[in-house]
């Protein structure tokens, strides 16, 4: 294992739990290489590997909704990917998504791929009156508009999609795996840019551990408030309700700006 400085991102967990316990003293010994051992036998030490995971996995959490949500367009398969059903118009994204940015539609069929507009409910009952009642009958079309219904985490189709597919989606999301000493060698997701911030987090947390040795509520709040410096504080969920409607209406540009 390198010394701290040597270590850059991207940063796998072992990486990140090694700069940890450098910064935080908690090794065994004064040499950190890869002759060290803790990594299989942290009995002797203040903070356990598990422990210091849970830091990390809450860490990576938290600044991704302090960032808006990491950029995924449409690699992670299980969260971007929606199979889309002949007649079927309603569907549910997954709760990780914290914003949906772009959607395409792409025909099982044929691979014919559509780009989806979106469109608020008050647009559609504007422009097409029956829109929700609706079928799709032969002949009408493919999809060509999305409304989102962010509290439900629902997306519906206009028009009723005529053919199956997989709706493709570009997103800001939250982490998809949760962090564990068992998956130690996987590369974190966060942001490279944003991967040593996830220390003042995890030292944040280590500080208030209930016990004489690792107990410091002073040193807790340090890293706190340069955590809270660096990556901006946290939304609340109504302020993160408000945005996602903001980026779903679109905003008006005052006519001074033309």
């Amino acid at each position: 294992m390198s010394l701290t400085g040597e270590l850059k991102p991207p940063l796998t967990l072992d990486q990140l739990v090694n700069i940890f316990r450098q910064r935080v003293d908690d090794l065994p010994g004064d040499i950190v290489d890869e002759s060290t051992s803790w990594q299989n036998d942290d009995a002797a030490l203040l903070w356990k590997n598990d422990e210091i995971c849970g830091y990390a996995d809450e860490a990576q959490s938290e600044l991704a909704r302090r960032i808006g949500g990491i950029l995924d367009q449409h690699t992670n398969v299980a969260i971007n990917h929606i199979a889309v059903t002949a007649g079927v118009q309603n569907y549910t994204y997954d709760r990780r998504i914290l914003k949906l940015e772009r959607i395409k539609f792409v025909e099982d069929a044929t691979d014919s791929e559509y780009v989806l507009k979106r469109r608020t409910p008050v647009w559609m009952d504007d422009n097409h009156k029956e829109w929700e009642l609706e079928g799709n009958a032969s002949g009408q079309g493919t999809v060509e508009f999305y409304v989102e219904y962010t509290n439900e985490r629902q997306i519906k189709l206009w028009r009723v999609p005529p053919v199956a597919g997989v709706l493709h989606l570009t997103t800001y999301r939250l982490p998809f795996n949760r962090l564990s000493w068992t998956m130690r060698s996987q590369l974190i997701e966060t942001p490279e840019e944003h991967q040593m911030d996830l220390l003042d987090w995890m030292m944040f947390r280590a500080y208030l551990k209930r016990d004489a040795e690792t107990e410091n509520p002073d040193l807790a709040g340090v890293h706190k408030n340069l955590f809270d410096e660096r990556v901006g504080l946290r939304p609340s969920a109504a302020l993160e309700t408000v945005r996602r409607r903001e980026h779903k209406m679109g905003r008006r540009v005052p006519a001074q700006f033309f």
